[in-house]
């Protein structure tokens, strides 16, 4: 296992970062919310917290990767 030190390290170094966000994905993770949402309440689980709503990431935000 790494010290801590150098994992830290580690995750100060920049690194690049690719981005897919569109429509269709937004649908499918809506599809497995509602799947996960349905599961929890047949197992009487507790509903989880989520973000009130999804959209895509705006192109001039996220040009296809990020630093």
């Amino acid at each position: 296992m790494k010290p801590t030190e150098e994992v830290l390290q580690a995750l100060h170094q920049p690194s690049n970062v690719s981005v897919h966000s569109d429509e269709a994905l937004v649908g499918k993770v809506k599809a497995a919310i509602a799947a996960d949402d349905e599961k929890r309440k047949e197992n009487e689980d507790e509903p989880l917290r989520r973000k009130p709503s999804l959209v895509p990431t705006r192109r001039r935000s996220c040009p296809g990767s990020s630093e």
